[in-house]
């Protein structure tokens, strides 16, 4: 599954028994639509997300910054200490892409640093583009 969001809050990385480091973040996604005899409605979707590749993208994963994930999407529901009933949207994200950088209180378009891939991978475009074998503007092969 594919999804665009907007992070809320900066990500955290927290570490489970067994010594694996995983990284935590919120992201939201905004919604309007207007009903056919009614006013435009504002709904916000608010999904919490988990990152088990590599925790060096987490400085990146700042509040307001726009990021494309994919991953798998699950749902948990329990029963809080007042006694009602919470249900909580998680995504386990496969892939982040991001769409816009947070730098010095301004955000800036960007992508992963060095045209890498936010699972650790190079994509085949960033490597061509590196290694200077084809133009950025070309089509690729595939």
């Amino acid at each position: 599954m594919e999804i665009v969001a907007r992070i809320v809050s900066d990500a955290q990385i927290s570490e489970t028994k067994s010594g694996k480091k995983v990284v935590n973040f919120s992201v939201a996604i905004n919604d309007y639509y207007k009903p056919k005899n009614g006013e435009g409605v504002q709904a916000t979707t608010f999904i919490r997300c988990t990152y088990w590749i590599s925790e060096a993208i987490a400085p990146r994963l700042v509040k307001g910054v726009l990021v494309e994930l994919y991953g798998r999407l699950g749902v948990e529901a329990y029963t809080n200490k007042s006694g009602d009933p919470v249900g909580v949207i998680n995504f386990q994200v496969s892939r982040i892409k991001l769409h816009s950088t947070k730098s010095k209180g301004h955000t800036a378009s960007g992508h992963a640093p060095s045209g890498a891939a936010a699972n650790g991978h190079a994509t085949s475009a960033s490597v061509a583009v590196a290694a200077g074998s084809v133009d950025a503007d070309d089509d690729l092969p595939f």
